[in-house]
């Protein structure tokens, strides 16, 4: 018997389906927004660190434990937190520019899932902004 599957041509099965009207969704970083934790206190920092043109909008949500759990009763009862989303273009930019030093995950949810929220601890110190209350 012979497994091999046929092969297959994947841009013309990517081309039918654009011409189809499928888009790839946008991909996008959450990024913590908090006094406590991080050096990011404000999305006017963020825009500033980022060099990207507009100012973050901040989606208030919960944390979620470390697995992700899809608990309802997690997402209700958990603690406050606020995500800025930066766009993917946007979060490659500011990766090669902020030079980020030190970082550290933390789960929220977004929508109806639980995300990876990145919480920046440490850049390097010609980059490090002015923490502002």
């Amino acid at each position: 018997m012979d497994f091999r599957a046929a092969p297959v041509d994947w841009n013309a099965r990517m081309r039918a389906a654009a011409a189809a009207g499928f888009r790839r969704p946008e991909r996008y970083f959450p990024v913590l927004i908090s006094k406590e934790e991080g050096i990011l206190s404000s999305p006017e920092q963020l825009k500033k660190l980022a060099d990207i043109p507009e100012t973050p909008k901040i989606i208030k949500t919960t944390w979620t434990t470390l697995l992700g759990s899809m608990d309802p009763a997690n997402r209700i009862s958990g603690e406050k937190a606020e995500v800025c989303v930066v766009a993917e273009p946007d979060c490659v930019t500011w990766h090669r520019r902020a030079e980020i030093e030190d970082d550290i995950d933390r789960l929220v949810w977004i929508g109806d899932t639980p995300r990876v929220a990145l919480v920046v601890a440490a850049i390097k110190k010609s980059m490090t902004p002015t923490k502002t209350t």
